[in-house]
């Protein structure tokens, strides 16, 4: 089944921690929101920089968990269409899962500093606005 754990870079740890402290959701959940994200983009991750492994250990279940398969698919979906590229299940996680989880993380964060607000910043998920105007007058 190929690798159980990643690490992701200690940047994307920070990011994560303060998307954690300000949203006030667990660090699997926001990597769960942040590989919805990263899909959203066209564009494969294949050269998405990972700058170290020195940031926070994720175990594959925690992750994924009974959903694991369903991630899988739509990732390998994701590259296939993206770059026509055929992935291993030995690069599935370690490189492709984790690249999911940075670029998410990455995209999630520039967006939660635009918009600096947990309530607008998750009507923005949920409305696929990214960041503009929800039609829900919050605040």
């Amino acid at each position: 089944m190929g690798s159980h754990k990643i690490h992701i870079s200690k940047t994307r740890s920070d990011k994560l921690d303060l998307l954690k402290s300000r949203l006030g959701l667990r660090p699997y959940v926001i990597c769960r929101l942040a590989i919805g994200k990263s899909l959203s983009i066209p564009e494969s991750v294949y050269s998405y920089p990972i700058e170290d492994s020195a940031g926070r250990e994720f175990n594959r279940y925690t992750l994924s968990g009974d959903f694991d398969s369903h991630y899988r698919a739509l990732i390998l979906q994701h590259e296939f269409e993206a770059s026509q590229k055929k992935i291993s299940e030995q690069y599935y996680f370690s490189v492709y899962f984790r690249k999911h989880v940075e670029r998410g993380i990455d995209l999630l964060y520039d967006e939660f500093i635009v918009i600096n607000s947990p309530v607008r910043f998750l009507l923005s998920l949920i409305s696929g606005d990214n960041g503009r105007q929800t039609t829900l007058d919050i605040e």
